[in-house]
């Protein structure tokens, strides 16, 4: 298979995972309540490669089918790209590549979640879509669903970070940690990246860490880093 064709399969899948939806002004507070919420593994159509959870429990039943509702559309996003990778190994199948190679055109997805942060009214989900679509290995693609359970709705970043100031101090503080572990990252300096409101993250006990893709701050080896920013640093 050329180097053409394997990089539209690659963007092709890279776009076709969603943006999450749902917006709302929240700022997590430790104070909030700390029942957790309940999280139970779902198989969508049934497949045990496309795992993603499903929450109960919640005392606003509008708020808990709000979040399925986003989850649930995630995955099946992720389905759609797996029906379409699928449609791209057949095409590629009779290629003198994959006959040399027949390993390397066996096309997977599998879509898997970590459960980040589940306390005072906050939920944090990462859902990554693991694929291999030839080559000398795959890709993972993390996104990122941070939900206050009061009401449903998903937090952006924007909702964090509410200004460009904050913003600009983020992006230091992510500088400077990187330019402090060069073994782990690339160098900021050369190696320009961008953090916006589609900046996949999660809440932790100190404030949030910010999750990038593959790639984008780290070499492969790294997998989709993450960098913890405590909350005097944005607040």
């Amino acid at each position: 298979m050329g180097k053409s064709k394997l990089f539209k399969i690659v963007l092709s899948l890279l776009l076709i995972f969603p943006l999450a939806f749902f917006t709302s002004s929240f700022t997590h507070k430790s104070n909030a309540t700390s029942s957790k919420v309940k999280i139970t593994d779902t198989y969508y159509k049934g497949k045990s490669f496309l795992i993603y959870p499903q929450v109960s429990g919640l005392k606003n039943n509008t708020a808990q089918k709000k979040i399925n509702a986003v989850l649930t559309s995630h995955v099946e996003h992720s389905y759609q790209s797996y029906l379409q990778l699928k449609e791209n190994e057949k095409e590629v199948k009779n290629e003198d590549f994959c006959k040399e190679n027949p390993s390397s055109c066996n096309f997977t997805l599998n879509t898997r979640y970590e459960v980040k942060y589940n306390a005072g009214g906050v939920l944090s989900i990462l859902l990554y879509d693991d694929s291999y679509t030839g080559g000398a290995h795959g890709i993972s693609v993390v996104t990122s669903y941070n939900f206050n359970i009061s009401s449903g709705y998903k937090i952006t970043l924007n909702d964090v970070l509410k200004s460009k100031k904050s913003y600009q101090k983020v992006k230091k503080y992510v500088s400077d940690y990187m330019l402090k572990h060069p073994d782990l990252f690339f160098d900021p300096t050369t190696n320009d990246f961008t953090i916006n409101k589609d900046t996949s993250f999660n809440y932790t006990k100190e404030g949030i860490g910010l999750v990038f893709q593959e790639y984008e701050i780290a070499p492969y080896a790294a997998g989709t880093p993450s960098i913890n920013i405590p909350i005097y640093i944005y607040k």
